[in-house]
Protein backbone atom coordinates (compact mmCIF):
# COMPACT_ATOMS: atom_id res chain seq x y z
CA UNK A 1 0.00 0.00 0.00
CA UNK A 2 1.15 3.30 -0.86
CA UNK A 3 0.24 6.32 1.58
CA UNK A 4 0.18 9.60 0.72
CA UNK A 5 0.50 12.83 2.80
CA UNK A 6 1.37 16.00 2.05
CA UNK A 7 4.60 15.83 2.71
CA UNK A 8 6.01 12.57 1.79
CA UNK A 9 4.88 8.90 0.57
CA UNK A 10 5.34 5.48 2.27
CA UNK A 11 5.01 2.04 1.73
CA UNK A 12 3.41 -0.19 4.00
CA UNK A 13 3.26 -3.66 3.38
CA UNK A 14 -0.19 -4.38 4.14
CA UNK A 15 -3.64 -4.91 2.57
CA UNK A 16 -6.03 -1.35 1.69
CA UNK A 17 -8.31 -4.05 3.48
CA UNK A 18 -6.92 -4.40 6.54
CA UNK A 19 -5.81 -0.75 6.54
CA UNK A 20 -9.31 0.08 5.98
CA UNK A 21 -10.06 -1.52 8.95
CA UNK A 22 -7.83 0.32 11.35
CA UNK A 23 -8.51 3.77 10.22
CA UNK A 24 -11.66 5.88 11.38
CA UNK A 25 -14.70 5.17 9.35
CA UNK A 26 -15.99 8.38 10.14
CA UNK A 27 -12.75 10.17 8.56
CA UNK A 28 -11.52 7.59 5.98
CA UNK A 29 -13.58 6.19 3.25
CA UNK A 30 -12.76 3.37 0.45
CA UNK A 31 -13.82 4.62 -2.82
CA UNK A 32 -12.41 2.30 -5.14
CA UNK A 33 -10.68 -1.07 -5.29
CA UNK A 34 -7.05 0.83 -5.02
CA UNK A 35 -7.97 4.11 -3.02
CA UNK A 36 -8.91 5.15 0.39
CA UNK A 37 -9.31 9.07 1.00
CA UNK A 38 -9.31 11.34 3.92
CA UNK A 39 -12.55 13.03 3.39
CA UNK A 40 -11.02 16.22 5.10
CA UNK A 41 -8.97 16.33 2.13
CA UNK A 42 -11.88 16.22 -0.03
CA UNK A 43 -12.98 19.40 -1.96
CA UNK A 44 -15.88 18.40 -4.45
CA UNK A 45 -17.45 15.35 -6.67
CA UNK A 46 -18.87 14.77 -9.90
CA UNK A 47 -20.64 12.49 -11.86
CA UNK A 48 -18.95 10.76 -15.02
CA UNK A 49 -22.30 9.82 -16.44
CA UNK A 50 -21.49 5.86 -15.94
CA UNK A 51 -22.10 5.26 -12.37
CA UNK A 52 -18.45 6.30 -11.53
CA UNK A 53 -17.34 9.67 -9.41
CA UNK A 54 -14.58 12.23 -10.19
CA UNK A 55 -13.26 13.28 -7.04
CA UNK A 56 -11.29 16.33 -6.14
CA UNK A 57 -8.57 16.69 -3.52
CA UNK A 58 -7.44 19.94 -1.58
CA UNK A 59 -4.16 19.61 -3.32
CA UNK A 60 -6.36 19.60 -6.92
CA UNK A 61 -5.10 16.02 -7.26
CA UNK A 62 -8.54 13.93 -8.94
CA UNK A 63 -9.56 10.43 -7.95
CA UNK A 64 -11.87 7.96 -9.30
CA UNK A 65 -15.12 6.63 -6.96
CA UNK A 66 -16.12 3.39 -8.28
CA UNK A 67 -19.82 3.13 -8.40
CA UNK A 68 -19.56 0.20 -6.13
CA UNK A 69 -18.35 1.96 -3.37
CA UNK A 70 -20.02 5.34 -4.28
CA UNK A 71 -23.34 4.95 -1.92
CA UNK A 72 -21.32 4.64 1.18
CA UNK A 73 -18.86 7.47 0.21
CA UNK A 74 -21.84 9.35 -0.25
CA UNK A 75 -22.93 9.14 2.90
CA UNK A 76 -19.72 9.84 4.66
CA UNK A 77 -19.07 12.88 2.91
CA UNK A 78 -22.30 14.04 3.24
CA UNK A 79 -21.43 13.93 7.51
CA UNK A 80 -18.59 15.56 7.22
CA UNK A 81 -19.56 18.45 5.16
CA UNK A 82 -22.56 18.67 8.05
CA UNK A 83 -19.87 18.42 10.77
CA UNK A 84 -17.67 21.58 9.23
CA UNK A 85 -20.23 23.91 9.19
Amino acid sequence: VNVHTAEKKYLLKTSLKVLTSRLDENIFCRVHKSAIVNLSHLTSYTSRQNGDYELEMANNRHLRLSRNYAADFKVKFQRTQVNAH
